[in-house]
């Protein structure tokens, strides 16, 4: 049996994961139902989604800091007894830098960096107490190659890999398994959703 066939410890029950309504978010959110585990999943809007699977829709809007401080406090039980959190709702928008307004890249960098970082910090310390537990961060190459014309999302996705990182360090005695998971270029519908902050060139699409 391969390392990736091998299923997860019996101890593992409970999974999180950000931006499960599409995408990355949602294959692992399948998987990890096939692994059996209750999964919950978050969703800008989950009442405007398909009735789909056994996920347990949560509502989660990323982009400020009182947003994921209101989510941390309203699912504080949750996320002390989450086995697995995977953070991986994100956002780019696609454009030059000094397109970009002040509240887009602010926004940007929320739901890419300070909301990983505050979910983290939170289910670490349930993860600790019991000895076990599993956080992957959903980065990008782009932590390592920066893409152009999308700044902010390079920058909110090095920063990302850097504090996963330095985790992977700090609690590798804790029981707790750290992932920094830098993802390529994967046919889902991120880019093509992607807003633009104004049209650009068939030159700067290209690049």
């Amino acid at each position: 049996m391969s390392r990736a066939e091998k299923p997860l410890p019996d101890c593992y029950r409970t999974a999180l994961v950000t931006g499960a309504s599409s995408g990355l978010g949602e294959a692992f959110a399948e998987a990890l139902l096939s692994a059996g585990l209750t999964v919950y999943g978050t969703s800008r809007d989950p009442a405007s989604l398909p009735e789909r699977g056994a996920i347990r829709w949560l509502a989660f809007e990323g982009r400020s800091s009182s947003a994921i401080e209101a989510f941390a406090e309203e699912h504080h039980e949750l996320l002390t007894k989450v086995d697995i959190l995977v953070n991986n709702a994100g956002q780019a928008c696609f454009g030059k830098a000094f397109q970009e307004d002040s509240g887009q890249i602010e926004g940007q960098l929320h739901l890419l960096l300070s909301a990983p970082l505050r979910l983290t910090s939170v289910v670490l310390r349930g993860m600790r107490e019991r000895g076990h537990g599993s956080v992957v961060n959903v980065s990008s190459l782009a932590s390592i190659f920066p893409l152009p014309y999308m700044a902010p999302y390079s920058a909110g996705k090095a920063g990302l890999s850097a504090y996963t990182q330095s985790l992977m360090i700090s609690e590798q005695a804790s029981g707790v398994v750290i992932l920094d998971f830098q993802a390529g270029d994967l046919r889902t519908a991120f880019n093509r959703n992607m807003p633009r902050s104004e049209p650009q060139s068939e030159g700067e699409e290209a690049a």
